[in-house]
């Protein structure tokens, strides 16, 4: 009877065993599966959060292309230099900061001076010179930066700056923006209008509109295009003389008479208006 009561002992006490075994294994499993499913979640957190981080970034570096414009002027400097006025409007509602700048130019006898760089507002404050030490610009700022070209001879060129600045929401990273433009002839040479014409070889005779006229040469309203009318564009080494031959009846079209000391150099010219007139 004793034998038989501690078999049934030791029986029962095998059955919990397993049952604590079974538990234990259940809860295991369970905390298994919780813990797959929490770093599941974290992970495709995590994804969502990278995503979203990263169309941040790239939101804001369309907001600062899209909104921040670079555009440049060009015209004699008076010393047979060419005077170029490069300006950045920044059109976001964000500062530019850590802006740096790099002007390069294809052609290789280019070369090119500094001077003052500001930013356009009542006082005209003073920035720092973009092409050697970074700037910052407040929004809805412009900022100008003057620079004078030195060519060894009048010749068209193309030329591009290019514009890094700190991308806000990664600092380490930078926004790059480009600017190209074309340094053109005409940008080259001295405007002005004469009273008489000189005595030059004939280059050739060509017809213009008088609006594309009065736009490529800067011709104040107030100064007519009429017959006889000689306009000069002059450098140190070449003058040109255009001089309006033939007037149209409806007064939207002239013939203009082209002389030079430079067959060559005014032959060029030609080209490029008739170029930029077709444009």
């Amino acid at each position: 009877m004793a034998s038989e009561d501690k078999s049934s002992e030791n029986q029962l006490t095998n059955t919990e065993d397993v049952n604590i075994m079974n538990a234990v294994g259940s809860n295991i499993q369970g905390v298994q599966n919780t813990l797959g499913t929490l770093f599941s979640r974290i992970e495709q957190n995590s994804r969502q959060t990278f995503a979203m981080s990263k169309g941040m970034v790239q939101m804001m570096e369309q907001e600062y292309k899209a909104n921040m414009r670079i555009s440049s002027t060009f015209e004699p400097a008076g010393n047979g230099n060419v005077r170029m006025s490069l300006i950045i409007d920044n059109g976001t509602q964000l500062p530019a900061t850590s802006m740096t700048g790099v002007l390069e130019f294809k052609a290789s006898e280019i070369d090119v001076l500094f001077f003052t760089s500001y930013q356009n507002n009542d006082e005209n404050q003073p920035l720092p010179n973009l092409f050697q030490s970074s700037c910052d610009l407040a929004p809805q700022a412009k900022y100008t930066q003057v620079i004078e070209i030195r060519t060894k001879e009048i010749k068209q060129c193309n030329g591009s700056i290019t514009l890094n600045l700190m991308n806000p929401l990664l600092p380490q990273e930078s926004i790059e923006l480009k600017h190209n433009f074309g340094l053109y002839l005409i940008d080259q040479f001295k405007i002005e209008i004469l009273d008489h014409k000189k005595n030059l070889k004939i280059v050739d005779n060509l017809y213009y509109p008088v609006n594309f006229l009065r736009d490529i040469f800067k011709i104040h309203p107030i100064n007519g295009i009429n017959y006889g009318t000689c306009i000069s564009l002059s450098s140190p080494k070449c003058i040109i003389i255009c001089e309006i031959t033939n007037v149209a009846e409806d007064h939207n079209t002239v013939e203009v008479e082209f002389t030079s000391n430079n067959q060559e150099l005014a032959q060029m010219l030609i080209a490029e208006l008739s170029s930029l007139c077709v444009e």
